[in-house]
């Protein structure tokens, strides 16, 4: 079985334009996704999933400063169509999806549902299901079968841009599941959607990076939770 890690990213923001190249930790945002997607169990390649929009020139090259494909869809909202088209590109049977706005997504966390994934045979899988983790820490594992599906069956905008949605909400549909946090920490926001949210990102990458480059969901609650955020 043959898994892949895709970084759903574009460089147009209408709160925060360019956050995904934006620093932390003298990296480029969208280069810790990449890091972390690497260092997952059976992850065996990343790639990148953007638009034809010229703004997205810039994470075309980093995609080929850093060895990594860059896939580039005509239509900006159509992530449905983007995710599919991948597959005729790149032979893989399972993608595990993050949202460029995630800078902080937790290995350990991956690797415990990608696992359970593989074990159970599910067609797809979330913590986003459970709503126990910050925002921010979202991501989501689909077979290349339900992509598919899911491109031929959805013909609604709406449906095709929120595709993640539409699966979590007919989810009785296929084979899903999900993992709990240990508490509900629900209630943080730890996601990049504007700039007080950078810099708060900022301080946690600059406070616990240089001593674990992966550190997790706990490190990074202890911080907010000592500094009273």
């Amino acid at each position: 079985m043959k898994v892949i890690g895709l970084i759903q990213a574009r460089m147009g923001s209408s709160r925060l334009p360019g956050k995904v190249m934006m620093p932390l930790a003298n990296q480029p945002l969208i280069w810790h996704i990449m890091k972390r997607l690497m260092a997952v169990e059976h992850i065996s390649d990343v790639c990148i999933a953007t638009t034809k929009d010229e703004k997205n020139n810039v994470l075309e090259k980093f995609s080929f400063e850093n060895n990594i494909f860059c896939y580039r869809h005509l239509e900006e909202d159509d992530i449905v169509g983007r995710l599919n088209a991948i597959s005729s590109i790149i032979d893989y049977d399972v993608m595990v999806k993050i949202n460029s706005d995630c800078p902080l997504i937790d290995v350990k966390e991956i690797n415990k549902l990608l696992n359970l994934f593989i074990t159970k045979k599910l067609d797809f899988a979330s913590n986003k299901i459970s709503n126990t983790y910050p925002l921010g820490y979202s991501f989501e594992i689909l077979t290349k079968a339900l992509i598919d599906k899911c491109d031929n069956l959805l013909k609604n905008k709406c449906e095709r841009e929120l595709v993640v949605n539409w699966i979590i909400d007919n989810k009785s549909s296929f084979k899903t599941d999900t993992i709990f946090y240990k508490k509900n920490e629900s209630h943080y926001k730890l996601t990049v959607d504007t700039k007080a949210d950078y810099l708060l990102i900022s301080k946690i990458f600059d406070k616990l990076f240089v001593d674990n480059e992966f550190f997790g969901l706990e490190q990074v609650l202890e911080f907010l939770k000592d500094n009273h955020f």
